[in-house]
Protein backbone atom coordinates (compact mmCIF):
# COMPACT_ATOMS: atom_id res chain seq x y z
CA UNK A 1 0.00 0.00 0.00
CA UNK A 2 2.82 2.44 0.80
CA UNK A 3 4.55 2.15 -2.52
CA UNK A 4 1.31 2.41 -4.43
CA UNK A 5 -0.22 5.26 -2.43
CA UNK A 6 2.86 7.45 -2.38
CA UNK A 7 4.17 6.75 -5.90
CA UNK A 8 1.11 6.09 -8.10
CA UNK A 9 0.57 8.83 -10.66
CA UNK A 10 -1.78 6.95 -13.02
CA UNK A 11 -5.09 8.87 -13.08
CA UNK A 12 -6.85 5.81 -14.52
CA UNK A 13 -5.89 3.63 -11.54
CA UNK A 14 -8.94 2.72 -9.45
CA UNK A 15 -6.97 3.19 -6.21
CA UNK A 16 -6.13 6.84 -5.55
CA UNK A 17 -2.72 7.95 -4.44
CA UNK A 18 -1.20 11.13 -3.08
CA UNK A 19 -1.11 12.67 -6.57
CA UNK A 20 -4.86 12.13 -6.98
CA UNK A 21 -5.62 13.69 -3.60
CA UNK A 22 -3.36 16.66 -4.34
CA UNK A 23 -5.12 17.12 -7.70
CA UNK A 24 -8.51 17.00 -5.99
CA UNK A 25 -7.35 19.56 -3.46
CA UNK A 26 -6.03 21.80 -6.27
CA UNK A 27 -9.45 21.67 -7.97
CA UNK A 28 -11.13 22.77 -4.72
CA UNK A 29 -8.77 25.22 -3.01
CA UNK A 30 -11.62 26.64 -0.92
CA UNK A 31 -12.11 23.30 0.89
CA UNK A 32 -9.86 22.18 3.74
CA UNK A 33 -8.80 18.60 3.12
CA UNK A 34 -8.13 16.53 6.23
CA UNK A 35 -5.67 13.67 5.89
CA UNK A 36 -5.73 10.77 8.34
CA UNK A 37 -3.68 7.77 9.29
CA UNK A 38 -4.91 4.18 9.07
CA UNK A 39 -6.91 2.89 12.00
CA UNK A 40 -5.13 0.26 14.08
CA UNK A 41 -6.07 -3.31 14.98
CA UNK A 42 -4.94 -5.59 17.81
CA UNK A 43 -3.24 -7.76 15.16
CA UNK A 44 -1.15 -4.88 13.88
CA UNK A 45 1.27 -5.29 11.04
CA UNK A 46 4.60 -3.45 10.72
CA UNK A 47 3.62 -2.21 7.25
CA UNK A 48 0.57 -0.42 8.76
CA UNK A 49 2.91 1.36 11.16
CA UNK A 50 5.32 2.20 8.32
CA UNK A 51 2.48 3.59 6.16
CA UNK A 52 1.25 5.78 9.03
CA UNK A 53 4.77 7.07 9.67
CA UNK A 54 5.20 7.90 6.00
CA UNK A 55 1.82 9.67 5.93
CA UNK A 56 2.74 11.71 9.02
CA UNK A 57 6.01 12.73 7.38
CA UNK A 58 4.18 13.68 4.19
CA UNK A 59 1.60 15.73 6.07
CA UNK A 60 4.27 17.61 8.03
CA UNK A 61 6.47 18.22 4.97
CA UNK A 62 3.51 19.50 2.94
CA UNK A 63 1.58 21.46 5.58
CA UNK A 64 -1.42 19.13 5.61
CA UNK A 65 -4.08 18.95 8.30
CA UNK A 66 -3.71 15.49 9.85
CA UNK A 67 -6.10 13.52 12.00
CA UNK A 68 -3.71 10.97 13.47
CA UNK A 69 -6.17 8.17 14.15
CA UNK A 70 -3.39 5.61 14.62
CA UNK A 71 -1.67 7.69 17.29
CA UNK A 72 -4.91 8.25 19.20
CA UNK A 73 -5.87 4.58 19.05
CA UNK A 74 -2.44 3.30 20.03
CA UNK A 75 -2.02 5.38 23.20
CA UNK A 76 -3.88 5.63 26.48
CA UNK A 77 -4.96 9.12 27.62
CA UNK A 78 -1.84 9.39 29.81
CA UNK A 79 0.39 8.75 26.77
CA UNK A 80 1.19 5.12 27.51
CA UNK A 81 1.78 3.33 24.19
CA UNK A 82 -0.10 0.12 23.37
CA UNK A 83 1.26 -2.80 21.41
CA UNK A 84 -0.45 -5.65 19.61
CA UNK A 85 -0.51 -9.39 19.32
CA UNK A 86 0.46 -11.89 16.64
CA UNK A 87 -1.88 -14.45 15.06
CA UNK A 88 -1.26 -16.80 18.03
CA UNK A 89 -2.24 -14.02 20.47
CA UNK A 90 1.35 -13.56 21.68
CA UNK A 91 2.35 -9.99 22.57
CA UNK A 92 4.41 -8.06 20.03
CA UNK A 93 6.21 -4.74 20.12
CA UNK A 94 4.23 -3.43 17.13
CA UNK A 95 2.02 -0.41 17.95
CA UNK A 96 -1.66 -1.37 17.97
CA UNK A 97 -5.05 -0.19 19.16
CA UNK A 98 -5.24 -0.31 22.95
CA UNK A 99 -7.17 -3.21 24.50
CA UNK A 100 -9.31 -0.68 26.35
CA UNK A 101 -10.69 0.68 23.07
CA UNK A 102 -11.90 -2.60 21.50
CA UNK A 103 -13.81 -5.72 22.51
CA UNK A 104 -12.33 -7.94 19.80
CA UNK A 105 -9.22 -10.10 19.98
CA UNK A 106 -7.64 -9.30 16.60
CA UNK A 107 -9.61 -6.50 14.96
CA UNK A 108 -9.85 -2.84 15.77
CA UNK A 109 -13.52 -1.87 15.74
CA UNK A 110 -13.82 0.68 18.50
CA UNK A 111 -16.03 0.03 21.51
CA UNK A 112 -17.81 2.84 23.36
CA UNK A 113 -14.63 3.99 25.14
CA UNK A 114 -12.60 4.06 21.91
CA UNK A 115 -15.44 5.71 20.01
CA UNK A 116 -15.78 8.41 22.63
CA UNK A 117 -12.03 9.08 22.56
CA UNK A 118 -12.10 9.41 18.76
CA UNK A 119 -15.22 11.60 18.81
CA UNK A 120 -13.60 13.98 21.30
CA UNK A 121 -10.46 14.21 19.17
CA UNK A 122 -12.52 14.95 16.06
CA UNK A 123 -14.49 17.61 17.92
CA UNK A 124 -11.27 19.32 19.01
CA UNK A 125 -9.85 19.19 15.47
CA UNK A 126 -13.02 20.61 13.90
CA UNK A 127 -13.38 23.27 16.60
CA UNK A 128 -9.78 24.39 16.08
CA UNK A 129 -10.29 24.50 12.31
CA UNK A 130 -13.30 26.71 12.98
CA UNK A 131 -11.16 29.10 15.02
CA UNK A 132 -11.45 27.84 18.60
CA UNK A 133 -8.26 28.22 20.60
CA UNK A 134 -8.32 26.35 23.94
CA UNK A 135 -5.62 28.60 25.42
CA UNK A 136 -7.32 31.87 24.46
CA UNK A 137 -8.62 34.02 27.28
CA UNK A 138 -12.32 34.81 26.95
Amino acid sequence: IMDHFFTNTDPADQFPGVADLEALNDRHPDIEMIWWTLAMARLSEPYHVAFNEQLRDYAIANGKILMDIADLESHLPDGTPCTGIDSSENPTDVPAVCDEYVNEVFSGHLNSIGSQRMAKAMWVLFAQLAGWRPDAVN
